[in-house]
């Protein structure tokens, strides 16, 4: 980091204001939400892996097309075509036993040009003993393999073998990214009653309370939890391990925190607040000793559930202080959980869970959290802009330059040629 320069700070602002603005972290090294990624983007290091907010990384690797990185720190994500290049790429490591993840990450080595000269790039391997195996990857061609890996007996699970059988038999939801099993079991008098629970606790007069009378009052928020774990239970078939229980607890805050409209940097300021104890820190101040000595809150880190063998486990290791609770972690265990749990598996389950309750009942507060549990928002117009690829923070910027939108098309007003060209990735293929 010391043999880079700082580049030059009306060069790289803009992507520095867009990433401060999103994930909340700083770059000032005094700041509670310090954050070294945007701080060594400052010097053109990169930093690139799954965790990172998607909106996130589309800025790095504009930043990172635009010619500002020095060199780039990745993990296998660049195998995923993703469009970086570089002048050199350097292997650590060498999986032979993964020659397609092999040619798809040195095809990052060599910038393309227009220019009428042969361009090119280099690969480094760590090691000379594995230059026999990386050549061996690069001379044999590769056959893919013509049996799919659901058909594979070898890869069952017993928590996934009714999404698999699913799937091979065509019986899967595509309305809701479930199995008929699955819509079974989430439609029994059990699940109901439930949900309606639920409902009672966090809508009044067909309206949702307010975000605070839940937060204040801790016996309700535990019971809350509590409903959302036993419906999850009911849909498992099966009790919870104490790490599974623990985190779907988490999870389930993060959602209800984008239930009430809580963006991105707000989840994490708020999960950053209770892991580095803020408000106990800025009250031992004037006691530097007992300060530097505060241990970090317990607070429970992202993990794929359902794991049957998973156990209760803490984000940063016992022993951590509170003053060196990780900003950054804490970030990219958020975009974990939103990702990669709620995305993927939770708001599906909830979601029809939900859908299938205010159909059954007519009930209109079940409908009203089935759309806010998978899009964060019950406005047609909203939920028409994420289905077609923007985020909440594209949609505060694009939403005045749409006439209208709906599964047919998007009308856009002449004023969209205004929007900077990074503030409209999202809808780059849709304008003409």
């Amino acid at each position: 980091m010391a043999l880079c320069d700082e580049l030059p700070s009306e060069t790289i602002s803009q992507y520095l204001s867009q990433l401060k603005e999103y994930t909340g972290g700083d770059t000032e090294r005094n700041d509670a939400h310090y954050s070294l990624l945007l701080d060594l983007l400052c010097k053109g290091i990169v930093i690139h892996h799954g965790s990172l907010p998607l909106h996130t990384r589309l800025i790095i690797e504009q930043f990172t097309k635009a010619g500002y990185c020095r060199i780039c720190f990745a993990t296998s994500t660049l195998e995923q075509g993703i469009n970086m290049p570089f002048d050199v790429v350097y292997l650590d490591r060498l999986e032979g036993s993964k020659p397609l993840a092999v040619k798809n990450l040195i095809g990052r080595a060599g910038r393309s040009t227009r220019d009428l000269k042969f361009d090119y790039g280099y690969v480094i391997v760590n090691s000379p003993q594995r230059i026999p195996t990386f050549r061996n990857i690069m001379t044999n061609d590769e056959i893919l393999d013509n049996v799919s890996s659901l058909e594979k007996t070898d890869l069952q699970n017993d928590d996934y073998n009714d999404f698999r059988e699913a799937i091979l038999n065509g019986t899967y939801s595509d309305e809701y990214n479930l199995t008929e099993k699955d819509l079974e079991k989430l439609s029994t008098d059990s699940i109901d009653g439930i949900i309606e629970k639920i409902l009672n606790s966090v809508f009044e007069d067909g309206q949702l309370i307010a975000f605070k009378k839940i937060t204040d009052d801790i016996d309700a928020k535990l019971s809350l939890y509590a409903y959302f774990r036993n419906l999850y239970t009911l849909y498992l078939s099966r009790s919870l391990s104490d790490g599974e229980a623990r985190v779907l607890d988490t999870a389930v805050k993060i959602m209800l925190w984008r239930v009430y409209g809580r963006n991105f940097k707000n989840i994490c300021w708020y999960r950053y607040s209770h892991a580095s104890k803020s408000q106990e820190r800025t009250r031992l101040e004037k006691s530097p000793q007992l300060l530097d000595q505060l241990p970090a809150a317990f607070i429970t880190g992202y993990k794929e559930i359902p794991d049957k063998e998973l156990r209760m486990f803490s984000l940063f290791p016992l022993g951590t202080k509170a003053k060196d609770v990780s900003y950054d972690l804490i970030m990219y265990d958020t975009y974990d959980y939103i990702d990669k749990l709620i995305g993927f598996k939770l708001s599906d389950i909830f979601f029809a869970a939900f859908w299938k309750y205010a159909e059954k009942y007519q009930d209109d507060r079940a409908k009203k959290l089935a759309m806010y549990v998978r899009y964060g928002t019950e406005s047609d117009r909203d939920i028409w802009m994420l289905r077609y690829g923007m985020s909440f923070e594209d949609i505060e910027v694009l939403d005045q330059h749409i006439v209208s939108i709906d599964a047919e098309q998007i009308i856009f007003r002449d004023s969209i040629s205004t929007v900077p060209d990074e503030q409209r990735t999202s809808v780059r293929r849709f304008i003409r």
